[in-house]
């Protein structure tokens, strides 16, 4: 989940235009001295973004989570916003503080109805840390919930081609493995045991997922005998 955001490396600030028609003297100072102070916040909140990646990817989670959180205090509508949320809730995620972790990452899906929503590998890790976080706090139904909403809008695909190169970014296993970890919490095996067939078809490679699979089999058997 860390690395998508480990390739961010250049923020691009767009500010608008300002045109003033200058009744007076003191009006036009007024609306330069405003349009100075926005440019000022905005490279400060750029200086601040970048410190917090440069904090992340250093494993400083703590001071890292500090730099991002000032960042919301500064431009709560800032073009980082999404990243800004998404780097607050794996911050908190690797702290263990999972309450703060789903605050920020459920804000930060919140954006989807926003054009600030536009990073679809952004917001699919988003998901991963809401599901991850939720798992840690035993909110299983959120689990499951989260877990639906997310492969709504990712509908799996193979991740890997007949080359073995991984294709495409969608709903990937970890989705799938988490939401069947919820099902066998809460009871539901033959749902878990799905979601576990769908992983495995994801990604066959991955062994954990059929050693999964293999024990939810041998529960089922024993359950249906």
């Amino acid at each position: 989940m860390k690395t998508f955001f480990k390739s961010i490396i250049l923020i691009i600030f767009t500010i608008a235009a300002i045109f003033v028609c200058p009744v007076n003297s003191v009006a036009y100072a007024d609306s330069s001295n405003d349009q100075n102070s926005t440019e000022s916040n905005n490279v400060a909140v750029a200086r601040k973004f970048v410190s917090g990646i440069s904090l992340y990817d250093k494993k400083k989670y703590k001071e890292a989570a500090e730099i991002f959180e000032e960042i919301v205090d500064l431009a709560p509508t800032s073009a980082t916003q999404l990243q800004v949320f998404g780097y607050l809730g794996f911050c908190y995620n690797e702290l263990k503080q999972f309450e703060k972790a789903d605050k920020y990452l459920e804000m930060g899906l919140e954006l989807e109805k926003t054009e600030l929503s536009t990073d679809s590998e952004v917001r699919l890790l988003m998901y991963k840390g809401l599901l991850y976080a939720n798992l840690f706090m035993e909110n299983f139904e959120k689990v499951v919930d989260y877990g639906t909403k997310c492969i709504e809008k990712f509908p799996p695909v193979a991740k890997y081609s007949y080359k073995g190169m991984e294709e495409i970014t969608a709903s990937d296993e970890d989705i799938y493995v988490m939401r069947a970890n919820a099902y066998m919490k809460l009871g539901m095996n033959e749902k878990a045991l799905e979601d576990l067939d769908c992983a495995v078809t994801i990604n066959p490679r991955d062994k954990r997922i059929n050693l999964m699979r293999k024990a939810i089999k041998r529960i089922l058997n024993v359950t249906n005998k």
